[in-house]
């Protein structure tokens, strides 16, 4: 049976928390945690080790990075291990 969207589904487990992601018929990515609450990403502020991979901003990464991000809301201290260091002109 062909179904006329495909739904994609990821969960990511951290402390007994769930979040699921679905895809909309816009293909946009939402985001549930394990009651069925809809997260938004974009209330939860990027921490500036976001800010300095060399990964923000790519479309590809945008859904493994909101993840993590609202995986760990809320937290002192955020931990990536996609994390890789952007390289500025002038560095060796």
């Amino acid at each position: 049976m062909c179904k006329s969207r495909a739904e994609n589904q990821l969960l990511v487990t951290k402390k007994s928390e769930y979040l699921k992601m679905t895809n909309t018929p816009d293909n946009q990515p939402r985001y549930f945690d394990d009651d069925g609450t809809e997260m938004n990403p974009e209330l939860v502020s990027k921490p500036s080790l976001c800010v300095s991979c060399v990964k923000d901003g790519d479309p590809k990464e945008e859904i493994l990075c909101n993840l993590t991000r609202l995986d760990q809301e809320g937290e002192a201290d955020f931990r990536c291990e996609a994390y890789e260091a952007k390289s500025y002109a002038g560095e060796e």
